[in-house]
């Protein structure tokens, strides 16, 4: 059997569907449990737990025309919000929200509000707040990177301060801190720190950072390794802020193991066995279970949306405007898409030809695996050819196949 026929037929098996165990079906089901919840809580909330709760849709594909998605992000965007979190979280708002009105303008007025709040490089609750901490800095940073993906100019000295800040935050131990001194190293911080040196590094590019960053950036993932305990412990503290952090940090970094350990299949396996009979998530103050915690209740907003954020690990390394028709619909797949919305993403593309080409090379390297399987069919499916491409392995193993791929694609369409 050559290579290409073997592939397909692996392929075919995935699209037969998992076994009872398979950790996306149980994902699945409790995604599609969790949904009626997180419009119940999305239809009450207000204020930057409102736009979590959005994010939180719009990751978990909600329609943009459900009436209760619809209301909240028409009452987001006429709100009045007060606090790095709350700005910062509307930006990340609306760069998923292509159809956004104003979104440019918007996103300007509200990167002006995380300005005036930025003291010393990194960001504090309030603009009449002298302190700033890790928490509202690496939020801080990710409305940062949505303004800057909306197109909206930031200031690379404002990347450059905000650089020096969380760098001179390290502890000796090369974990991260709340604040210097407060508290010692601990994982939710250590992660947002993490973060926070991964988009300052791409937004300023490797000719503008110091040589050292990267062995800083690999302190914190060893001390992380050594804490790879905490990951899927409901004990750890803010247990779902510390995960959703988790993830952020290690799509920005490509690492899919810490300390030996499977972080998103550890993290997963957790929330599962805490999502409540109605469906959400409570963790409790510090992960911890409270009087409404787990055992029963349709949970928190804020640690059910974090769940959710999770479980969908939509965040992209990269983050790019998602502007009306510029996204194939197999750069579009979500990771638990199933076998109908694939086919016909797929279909699209092939359909495509080798126009579709460019976006499905992108593909190949997405951190999505169902992405990866999705573009590596498209792409076989035009050129008859496989390039030894295995979407189950790491991108970063395969440039070789990707590189082959693209020398395919230039050769056909004329050298460009």
């Amino acid at each position: 059997m050559n290579g290409i026929a073997a592939w397909f037929m692996g392929f075919g098996m995935v699209l037969a569907g998992p076994g009872p165990d398979d950790l996306d079906t149980r994902v699945r089901a409790a995604l599609e449990r969790a949904r009626p919840v997180l419009l119940e809580h999305l239809q009450r909330s207000h204020g930057g737990q409102l736009a979590l709760l959005c994010l939180a849709a719009l990751h978990d594909e909600v329609p943009k025309d459900h009436p209760v998605l619809a209301g909240g992000l028409a009452r987001l965007l006429e709100a009045r919000l007060d606090g790095t979190y709350d700005h910062a979280l509307r930006l990340m708002v609306m760069a998923e929200w292509s159809e956004c009105p104003g979104r440019e303008r918007r996103a300007r007025e509200d990167l002006a509000e995380l300005f005036a709040r930025q003291v010393g490089g990194g960001f504090s609750y309030t603009n009449e707040n002298p302190f700033w901490d890790l928490s509202n800095t690496q939020y801080g940073a990710l409305g940062m990177r949505a303004a800057a993906s909306l197109g909206v100019r930031v200031d690379p000295e404002r990347w450059q301060r905000l650089l020096r800040a969380v760098r001179a935050e390290q502890n000796q131990d090369g974990g991260f801190d709340y604040s210097r001194g407060r508290h010692g190293s601990y994982a939710s911080m250590t992660v947002a720190g993490i973060g926070v040196l991964e988009i300052c590094r791409h937004h300023l590019g490797a000719q503008k950072v110091p040589e050292r960053l990267q062995r800083e950036i690999d302190a914190a993932w060893a001390w992380m390794d050594r804490q790879a305990a905490s990951i899927g412990d409901p004990q750890a503290l803010h247990c779902f802020y510390f995960h959703y952090g988790l993830e952020r940090a290690a799509i920005l970094s490509g690492r899919k193991e810490v300390g030996g350990v499977d972080w998103y299949r550890r993290g997963a396996e957790m929330l599962l066995d805490l999502q409540a009979g109605g469906g959400g998530w409570s963790s409790g103050f510090g992960g911890r279970r409270g009087p409404n915690g787990p055992e029963r209740g349709k949970g928190s907003p804020i640690d059910t949306a974090f769940a959710v954020l999770f479980l969908r690990r939509k965040f992209q390394a990269q983050a790019a405007p998602l502007t009306p028709g510029r996204a194939t619909p197999v750069q579009g797949l979500a990771a638990q898409a199933d076998e109908r919305a694939l086919e016909a993403a797929i279909a699209h593309d092939v359909a495509r030809g080798l126009a579709a080409f460019p976006e499905l090379l992108e593909c190949l390297r997405s951190p999505v695996v169902l992405r990866r399987k999705a573009a590596a069919l498209a792409i076989a499916r035009i050129s008859r050819r496989d390039f030894g491409y295995v979407p189950y392995i790491d991108p970063a193993q395969q440039e070789g196949a990707i590189r082959a791929a693209e020398a395919w694609w230039r050769a056909q369409a004329g050298g460009r």
